[in-house]
């Protein structure tokens, strides 16, 4: 048995963060807030993960020492970081509240906290504390012992519990456990045949996954014809709301027949596909069923209880537990296959993956979906943001300004305005000649004969940003690093300087910014719900991502890897620096303006104080965060970026806290970014290209 050099150490850092914590309130503001039903709350939660990790990052420096190691220094981190917050209650409990609070403002009296274990007594509460927080680092101290199958196991049970108890509030409605089972049963079914009737060619695997999905449908679409979707039958349950999937059956027409058996094939197919697919892929379709069958079994209860908490435990544990194991076999069949087996399985996955974004909006509802579109801008700048780092390593701290760009070039070509409305000499002007028009659509034909459609304004915006951003990069031509940054950043602060100033505001509107931008419409359909726009954004994302990996793959984008690896070899190679960062700089910020004019379109309206610093931070930080130079991690990047803090409103004044906290352990944890792209094999690929041909594959 051993005492690491620092486990003290350790946990008094813990201990000081624990301290803080206390100081900030946290312990003591979400004790109405249930994780699981009338056995913990948030707030008891708070507690012992703050001693579990005392106790955890105590015992993992004697990992390897020793069973009896791990649990004696496991017991001391949990008991420091216990007894620095008993010797916060005393010193408080000794003081004047009042005195305390005047410096802690969000202090509330520790009588009623969490950390007074129920008690009433300071000093019983002390020690019964420190008991909780070594019988609490004791557990940890055990956790580090266990194989790392086992340990990642229950940490992926322990979390998957934890956040689907806190959103429960936003997530109960999202899919029914009918729903769940059904996609489950087929992706699960399709893989374990595949699986079981061994390696076959991808075309038979696929044929086992569509016979799979096939019987899947029937079983329950008879079964949903035969006992209904009224509340009480086996498919739903006692559930308030009905189910999605499982009441195309019961409509009876071919459409919804068809809808319904072409979802669970497609979903068996990609299932069967995935016994020979990449590792990316497949982690990703069963981590995503973990899920799918999770939100259903949270859907079944109007709270999450102990039952079904241990049921999503045993899910999301099992799925935690098995699949690393799985994927490593699968990826190693994925690498013998042929070329065309590995794209026709590529495409099986992509294809669902798309389903599933496709049904998204009528499972997540309006508010979700208004974060889905968010996020979506935010995909679009970081997928032209990642042009600019990410393939020519160019640091662009303006990137704003393309942005704006594009949604002011969009708002004043659609909107009354001095350009649109002839004569008028600022926006207001223009909005009081249209009240003397009872007839608003004949009003804007009068007063504003220049006005443009969303469709023809897009391109000219597109067109606009990527002009401006190549004008940009000529000045800028020789700098690099952290002088290109310096630059670009002060471009998108003259930009938002000239959007504000009271010169321009005829044009611009000043700080009330450019209002009444008209929404898209396609024939008889406006796109002014978050439905609608959700799908627009969609078209756009997936255009943008297959037109950056086609440059990406040609010869302009190797010439911009090129450039990121060592400019002076790249301009001794014959390649023109010059033009590869010029089209760098206008491909980028094309797409910038793009998600702009999308922007201000969706909003109806734009206004300075939406261009700040903040947005280029906010898109250069989810490519680094996602994994700088992958398509891929983008898409990461933005939902955990920008969708978390959304989500994470359930926290109140502390989401930012909370976001902050798990963006810096991401960090630690995977300093490359959560998903980085693979490094390009170039040999590799031209061995295999000349093999195919020589095959005739």
């Amino acid at each position: 048995m051993t005492i690491g050099k620092n486990t003290l150490r350790n946990a008094v850092y813990v201990g000081i963060v624990a301290v803080l914590l206390a100081l900030m309130d946290v312990y003591s503001s979400f004790d109405r807030k249930d994780v699981i039903e009338d056995f913990v709350n948030l707030s008891q939660l708070l507690v012992y993960i703050t001693l579990f990790v005392g106790g955890l990052v105590a015992a993992s420096g004697v990992r390897q020492r020793g069973v009896a190691s791990a649990l004696v220094n496991g017991a001391i981190g949990g008991t420091v970081v216990a007894a620095m917050l008993g010797l916060l209650m005393l010193f408080i409990g000794a003081l004047e509240f009042d005195t305390v609070r005047f410096v802690f403002q969000n202090l509330s009296p520790l009588d009623g906290s969490m950390l007074m274990q129920g008690q009433e007594d300071f000093n019983t509460a002390v020690v019964l504390l420190i008991v909780v927080g070594a019988v609490v680092g004791l557990i940890a101290g055990l956790f580090t012992q266990l194989p790392n199958r086992a340990r990642n196991g229950v940490m992926g049970a322990v979390i998957g519990v934890i956040i689907i108890g806190v959103l429960q509030g936003q997530i109960n409605r999202v899919v029914t456990l009918g729903d769940a089972a059904a996609v489950a049963t087929a992706f699960i079914g399709g893989y374990v045949l595949a699986n079981a009737l061994g390696y076959r060619s991808s075309r038979e695997q696929l044929l086992i996954g569509v016979a799979v999905g096939v019987a899947v449908a029937l079983l329950f679409g008879v079964t949903a014809s035969m006992t209904g979707m009224e509340r009480g039958t086996i498919l739903r349950g006692d559930q308030q709301f009905a189910p999605t999937l499982l009441l195309l059956p019961l409509a009876g027409d071919l459409l919804s027949l068809a809808l319904f058996g072409g979802v669970l094939v497609l979903f068996g197919a990609c299932g069967a596909g995935l016994t020979n697919g990449q590792k990316t892929h497949h982690d990703a379709g069963w981590y995503l069923m973990a899920v799918i069958l999770s939100l259903g079994l949270l859907a079944s209860q109007r709270d999450l209880n102990i039952p079904f908490a241990i049921l999503i435990a045993v899910v999301m544990g099992t799925a935690f537990t098995v699949v690393p194991g799985l994927s490593v076999r699968a990826d190693s069949a994925a690498q013998r296959l042929p070329r065309t087996a590995r794209r026709v399985n590529r495409s099986v996955f992509f294809v669902t993956a798309l389903l599933i974004l496709l049904v998204v909006p009528p499972f997540t509802g309006a508010s979700l979906t208004n974060t889905l579109n968010l996020v979506m801008i935010y995909i679009i700048m970081g997928v032209g943001m990642n042009v600019m780092i990410g393939y020519a390593g160019l640091l662009d701290l303006g990137y704003v300004a393309s942005f704006a760009i594009g949604a002011y070039t969009a708002g004043i070509l659609t909107a009354p305005s001095i350009l649109t409305c002839p004569g008028m000499a600022d926006q207001a002007a223009a909005f009081d000649a249209l009240r003397a028009f009872e007839d608003q659509v004949l009003g804007l034909q009068q007063v504003c004969p220049n006005l443009l459609t969303f469709w023809q304004a897009w391109p000219i915006a597109i067109i606009v940003s990527a002009i401006t951003g190549m004008m940009l990069g000529v000045p800028v031509l020789r700098l690099r690093g952290d002088y290109l940054a310096i630059v670009t950043l002060g471009f998108g602060e003259i930009l938002q300087r000239i959007l504000i100033s009271s010169t321009f505001k005829p044009v611009f509107g000043g700080p009330q910014g450019v209002g009444r931008i008209p929404v898209p419409v396609i024939g008889d359909l406006v796109l002014d719900q978050a439905v609608e726009v959700y799908y627009l954004f969609l078209l756009v994302v997936g255009l943008g991502a297959v037109i950056v990996i086609r440059l990406a793959s040609s010869k302009v984008g190797r010439s911009w890897r090129a450039l990121r690896d060592d400019e002076d070899v790249a301009e001794a190679m014959g390649i023109n620096t010059t033009v590869a960062k010029l089209l760098a700089f206008g491909v980028s910020s094309a797409f910038s303006g793009m998600g702009g004019a999308l922007f201000g379109a969706s909003l109806q309206g734009i206004f300075p104080n939406s261009f700040t610093l903040l947005v280029s931070i906010n898109v250069l930080s989810l490519v680094i965060l996602g994994g700088i130079g992958g398509i891929a991690g983008v898409f990461i990047g933005a939902f955990v970026l920008v969708g978390m803090p959304e989500i994470l409103r359930e926290l109140r004044d502390y989401r930012l806290l909370a976001f902050g906290v798990l963006l810096v352990v991401t960090m630690l944890l995977r300093p490359e970014g959560l998903l980085p792209p693979p490094p390009p094999k170039l040999s590799e690929q031209s061995t295999a290209y000349r093999k195919a041909e020589a095959a005739g594959d």
